[in-house]
């Protein structure tokens, strides 16, 4: 949350490296503005804004699918922009053996599906646009040049369930932009004190598009 209003005017490596040394930051912020500088001195700008994807793995079962999972965004040209959130040792450890730039394997320890909102929250805050996946994302084709098409008119773009109307948290695109920091840390700051909320539900809460509990920010 200390994030909040710090959105960089030009993404440097500069301002990634002062943040990455800041005071009290935790070890997995480090290495996610590690991550990010070594993205931004890799991967080309798209369409005039640094873009990156993530997904978050834990677990010895789900770290076997991650060599393939990693295969398939470098077969793209995306390996300098996939970032991976590794919540175990293992992962972490497979992550770095498999992945082109080790750096972007970025080691956390508590395992919750929140991280997706905390990592989104950082990485906008950074001055970069986020795709993020859920893991069982499977890439038959270059995500980034529709995505990227839909968001010229749109500063946060998400998926719904098939058949519904309900949204869909598995797949979300949010542009560096004040309005999405804002939003990100009303999320968070809502499922603290509401810890046993089901994500999505609070993510559609606070667009307004759900009736999740009796509270005045709905």
């Amino acid at each position: 949350l200390d994030e909040q209003h710090q959105l960089p005017h030009g993404t440097t490596s500069a301002a990634l490296k002062l943040r990455r040394n800041a005071w009290r930051r935790s070890e997995s912020y480090a290495q996610l503005m590690r991550a990010l500088q070594t993205s931004l001195e890799n991967a080309p700008a798209l369409r005039g804004r640094h873009v990156v994807m993530f997904t978050l793995v834990y677990g010895t079962r789900y770290a076997g699918y991650l060599p393939r999972w990693i295969q398939r965004a470098v077969a793209f040209g995306h390996g300098a922009r996939t970032l991976l959130f590794c919540l175990d040792e293992n992962t972490v450890k497979v992550c770095e053996s498999h992945h082109p730039f080790p750096a972007l394997c970025v080691p956390g320890e508590v395992k919750t599906t929140a991280n997706k909102f905390h990592f989104t929250s950082v990485v906008v805050n950074s001055g970069f646009d986020v795709l993020y996946l859920d893991f069982d994302t499977i890439f038959f084709k270059d995500p980034l040049p529709p995505v990227l098409q839909a968001a010229e008119k749109a500063d946060m773009l998400l998926t719904r369930d098939f058949g519904t109307e309900c949204i869909n948290i598995g797949v979300v695109f949010m542009k560096s932009h004040p309005d999405n920091a804002q939003f990100m840390e009303d999320l968070i700051i809502w499922l603290w004190h509401h810890p046993y909320e089901f994500c999505q539900k609070a993510f559609a809460g606070v667009m307004g598009l759900e009736d999740v509990q009796w509270n005045s920010i709905f």
